[in-house]
């Protein structure tokens, strides 16, 4: 396997996030709201409906942000006990707030780094979901945080992740700023691509997960459209919008000043050709889940060398 890129030293402080600040700015914090709730209406479900959820009394959210998806699943399954953390304490207050306004009682929130040992006991949850983490992770941390994952299910718990591409759009300045942005992850060293051309995550997963040693993994697509005129194309254009307003001082820092400038005027340009009426997009996610191996099954033990 082809060894991971050494990342660059681009963060601030000890937030790996690649916004730093940009977490505990109010402007991100509503990006965040409004990214769950598009994702939310584009997946149609909490869970895949594949997922057998009669043993599953506690769930932890990692990198819950505002808490959006923990208080749905709060609210959705009573008898569940849900834990959500994020490393901003500001996100952690915000949904702390939120669950109480909401009165949804069965879930609380930590400030935690999900790059570091987890401060969790051994198999202490049913299942863990962590979404678009691909922000902060490296493909060194990933693994760590895999064998983490697994450290704190019980047997049989499941691990179910969410990673996203940008997709393709009839835009050529859009296109061209989801270049930039890949390759400025892949430079930074925070991209499974191969050659900058994507972030990666999403095709690296499923085997990851596998030989990391967890089983009984599968995956599934998903597609948000955010052409002119669908309920996504708003969204999509706000998000896009926050994101790489938030991502600039990162490219300047990771490519220099004339990358600046020229992500810069492409989100103008971007901005312009999305509001076209003439604009289609589509942006792909996919969700992929594993099991721990209850201690009967014949592969504990046989984790795959990484």
């Amino acid at each position: 396997m082809q060894q991971p890129q050494k990342p660059l030293d681009v963060g601030v402080g000890e937030n790996s996030y690649f916004i730093y600040g940009a977490e505990n700015n109010g402007i991100e914090m509503a990006r965040l709201i409004n990214q769950t709730q598009l994702i939310h209406n584009m997946q149609g479900e909490i869970f895949p409906v594949q997922f057998d959820l009669t043993r599953v009394l506690r769930v932890l959210d990692v990198a819950c942000g505002p808490g959006g998806w923990s208080i749905e699943v709060a609210r959705a399954y009573s008898h569940i006990d849900v834990v959500g953390f994020d490393i901003s304490p500001s996100m952690i207050e915000h949904a702390q707030m939120f669950a109480e306004a909401e009165g949804v009682e069965n879930v609380e929130f930590q400030v935690m780094d999900a790059t570091r040992p987890l401060a969790f006991d051994d198999e202490s949850f049913d299942l863990v979901n962590a979404s678009y983490l691909q922000s902060f992770m490296t493909p060194d941390t990933w693994v760590t945080f895999l064998l983490e994952c697994l450290r704190i299910l019980r047997p049989g718990g499941i691990l179910k992740i969410t990673e996203l591409e940008f997709g393709v759009t009839s835009s050529p300045a859009a296109e061209a700023l989801y270049e930039t942005w890949a390759k400025t992850m892949k430079e930074a060293g925070r991209s499974f691509s191969c050659d900058g051309r994507h972030l990666g995550a999403s095709v690296a997963l499923v085997q990851l997960l596998r030989k990391t040693g967890y089983i009984a993994v599968e995956f599934k697509p998903y597609v948000w459209e955010s052409s002119y005129g669908t309920p996504g194309h708003q969204g999509f254009q706000e998000d896009l919008l926050t994101l790489i307003r938030h991502l600039l001082p990162f490219i300047r820092k990771v490519k220099g000043e004339e990358a600046f400038e020229q992500t810069r005027l492409m989100l103008q340009q971007a901005l312009v050709e999305i509001q076209s009426e003439s604009f289609s997009g589509l942006v792909f996610m996919l969700t992929c889940w594993g099991s721990k191996p209850t201690r009967t099954s014949p592969t504990v033990g046989k984790r795959s060398e990484w």
